[in-house]
Order: C-alpha cells, then sequence, then structure tokens
C-alpha cells in the first residue's frame, strides 16, 4: 500500500511538472508570437517572402490600425497584434497624440499601386491627389486593416498588400489597391521594382483599362494627364 501511494505521489509530480512545462512553452510561445513592432526596422525578415512574385509561398500578415494617412498611398500603422482578442481598443489604447506616435508606428506604401503625388516642399500637387487622399482616409482612417509585407523601399516605408474591412468586426476583407485603380484615383505601379500582392498586376492592369475607357478620375484629364512616376522624375 505504501508502495503505491508512492507512485501515487511520483506520477502526480510527474503530471504537475508535464503541465506547468506545457504552460511555460506556451507563454513563451504567445509572448514571441503575438509580440509588437513598433517600426519598420522591427519586424524580422522572416516575416517578408524570400522570393517575389512566387505566389506558392506563404505569405504572413499583421493586424493593425490605421492612425494617419499621409497621401494617396501611404498612411501610418499601429500594429496591433491579437487584435480585439488580446485585448486591443477595449483593455490596451491605441495611442492619440502625434508626439506619443512618432517613433511607434510603421510608415506603409500601399504596393503595386500610384496615386498621383500631393504637393511637398514646395511642390505644386498633382490634379486628384486630393481627392485619392480623402478616398483613402475615408475607407481606413481610425479603422483596422491587415497588411502583408512584401519589402522595405529606399525611404524606409514598408511596401504592403493592404486590405481593410468594409463591415467592422467581420472578417470579409478588401484588397484597397484594386478600387483605387477602378476609380481613376491610382495607376497600376509601373517602375522595376514594383511588387503586387494580393491582386496581381494583370488584373490592376485590366481595371486601370478600364478605368481610362470611361475617363475616371485622373484619367479625365485626357492629354494634359501626367502619370506621377512621369511627375515624380520631373521634380
Amino acid at each position: 500500500m505504501h508502495s503505491f501511494e508512492k507512485e501515487k505521489t511520483e506520477s502526480s509530480h510527474i503530471y504537475i511538472a508535464t503541465a506547468a512545462g506545457t504552460v511555460s512553452l506556451f507563454s513563451i510561445w504567445a509572448v514571441w508570437r503575438f509580440r509588437r513592432f513598433e517600426t519598420v526596422h522591427n519586424i524580422p525578415k522572416a516575416l517578408f517572402p524570400k522570393k517575389l512574385p512566387d505566389r506558392t509561398q506563404t505569405f504572413r500578415s499583421l493586424f493593425g490600425y490605421v492612425t494617419r494617412v499621409g497621401d494617396g498611398d501611404n498612411f501610418r500603422f499601429y500594429h496591433t497584434p491579437g487584435g480585439c482578442w488580446l485585448g486591443w481598443h477595449w483593455l490596451r489604447q491605441v495611442p492619440s497624440s502625434r508626439s506619443a506616435l512618432a517613433s511607434k508606428t510603421i510608415s506603409v506604401r500601399l504596393a503595386g499601386v500610384d496615386a498621383p503625388e500631393s504637393g511637398y516642399f514646395g511642390k505644386k500637387a498633382q490634379p486628384f491627389s486630393l481627392d485619392a487622399k480623402q478616398f483613402l482616409s475615408k475607407t481606413i482612417l481610425n479603422k483596422n486593416v491587415r497588411i502583408t509585407p512584401l519589402k522595405i523601399d529606399q525611404y524606409s516605408r514598408l511596401v504592403a498588400g493592404v486590405q481593410y474591412y468594409p463591415i467592422s468586426h467581420f472578417f470579409w476583407k478588401r484588397d484597397i489597391g484594386p478600387i483605387m485603380v477602378q476609380k481613376g484615383l491610382a495607376v497600376v505601379y509601373d517602375g522595376n521594382d514594383g511588387v503586387f500582392y494580393p491582386s496581381k498586376k494583370e488584373y490592376l492592369q485590366s481595371l486601370e483599362k478600364k478605368a481610362k475607357k470611361k475617363e475616371l478620375g485622373l484619367w479625365s484629364q485626357g492629354k494634359q494627364l501626367i502619370l506621377p512616376s512621369q511627375y515624380k522624375r520631373n521634380n
């Protein structure tokens, strides 16, 4: 009987130790899995696709909140890993002051599209640049988005595929780039360094062709149109 009790006690200790070890490992994994990236340089290389435009590989995404829209194709992103499931927006708040967000947000550039240039450093803004910015602001500002990191550009911006949620708190999401191209508020990015995800370049080009035919947005300028890429080269 004494031997049986001893074995039972030893078994209990083993179960407790195993359970404690499992909890510890899970805690370590959870901390690693849901760690927050404050800047673009905090994002590990493992989250970027190894080879583009290969779509057979796994693409990783980040969930977060848009704190500011700079112009028609870039914005500031506050990473909120786990979203509301980990208390964001009800137990944990996203800072609201610009100074608090200055070093805690990621500058994101929409992948695959190019919006008209806003006026910076004394440069004149392109026609429809304000329209593009207003549309992007209305669609994603102060809302949750899911971004897919593709690369970091020469301005230390994260070039990413960006999907938003048309209906708050629902899982259905849409790629923002094609919508802007479809409305004539952006064109397909034509640089050699272009990356495209989740929408393919060919799909964006088909939408651009339709917008051009209908003379929507920037295409309404006809022969007066200067593409964003041309404008940047000339300025």
